[in-house]
């Protein structure tokens, strides 16, 4: 079962609990997508774990390049660890997983939780075995995984820019039909 994660490699974005997770279970490998301070470390942590030949650092890649990675992957993993500073915020990356019809496991952490809802799995932040275990979920079951890449498909469709932009216009014209007259000097 192909694991995919894109983004920073910082600490704050759990990438070192994936690795741990996919440690615990052969049938997992994992495709990295990205680049940062941690990189060096995270290459001597899946040397330490052994887990040469299963893990896969792709680099960093382009937007063009982005949907057919999503589409390679069995399961995107969004592993990120809140700390006292830093909340994950939107999780772009989970709505374009979706968007191209990948199931998505995420921590619950910031706003992964409005963004996956019901069209991903949600695990503690920094749980390796719950991270594991929701994992193989989505490779075991396949209404699961079904059911998972249609509600993903789903909300990405209500993220789309065109369709966010009428949300926008329709709020502003909301509100300006509620405010009441102003008054002049």
């Amino acid at each position: 079962m192909v694991v995919g994660y894109v983004g920073r490699f910082a600490p704050h974005k759990g990438v070192d609990v994936l690795l741990a997770a996919v440690t615990g279970d052969q049938r997992l490998t994992l495709r990295l997508a990205g680049a940062g301070p941690q990189q060096a470390e995270l290459s001597a942590l899946v040397e330490r774990l052994g887990l040469l030949g299963r893990v896969e650092f792709v680099g960093s890649l382009g937007q063009d390049a982005l949907p057919d990675f999503y589409r390679s992957l069995d399961v995107l993993a969004v592993p990120s660890l809140p700390t006292p500073s830093w909340l994950e915020q939107f999780g772009r990356v989970a709505v374009e997983a979706m968007a191209c019809g990948v199931p998505v496991v995420a921590s619950d952490s910031g706003a992964l939780a409005d963004v996956v809802g019901g069209a991903g799995l949600l695990v503690p932040p920094g749980d390796v075995d719950r991270l594991r275990e929701a994992l193989l979920r989505v490779g075991d079951d396949p209404g699961l995984a079904e059911r998972l890449r249609a509600g993903g498909l789903a909300f990405a469709a209500n993220c789309d820019w065109p369709v966010v932009a009428k949300s926008y216009l329709e709020l502003y014209a909301t509100i300006a039909r509620a405010a009441p007259p102003r008054r002049g000097k």
